[in-house]
This record gives structure tokens, sequence and C-alpha cells, in this order.
């Protein structure tokens, strides 16, 4: 019966990752950086359309209560 064992080669060379390995993990770290990007993007653009209707609404309130205080309720 055989031995499943470690040959040499895989443990002198455990530290350096193949050539197709280095390949796949650029591929996944500009995965990562591209989907956290576009995340990022998207809560930027909600926070914009946010900040800008919270202004147009203030911007409202604000000329309707000093049309009230000038001329009051009629």
């Amino acid at each position: 019966m055989k031995h499943n064992t470690e040959t040499v080669s895989e443990i002198i060379f455990a530290h350096c990752p193949s050539r197709y390995a280095r390949i796949n993990q650029k591929n996944l770290l500009l995965h990562t950086l591209k989907k956290r990007f576009l995340s990022s993007r998207d809560q930027l653009l909600c926070g914009v359309a946010t900040l800008g209707i919270g202004i147009v609404l203030l911007a409202t309130a604000y000329f309707f209560f000093t049309q009230l205080a000038a001329y009051g309720w009629q």
C-alpha cells in the first residue's frame, strides 16, 4: 500500500504561488476593487440625491414661512 505524503517540491515551494495562482489573485483583486468602486459610486449618487432633495425641501419651507411671516395667513 502506498502512503500519501507531500513531495519535497510542495514543501520547498509552498510559499511561491504558481503563475496561474498569481493571475487569479490579480483578477480577484481587480474584481474586488471594481465591485467596491461601483458600490461606493452608487452610495455617492444616493447621498447626492438625498442631499439635493433635502435642500429643495428646506428651501421651499423657508420661502413659505418667510412669505407667511410677511403677509400672514389670508
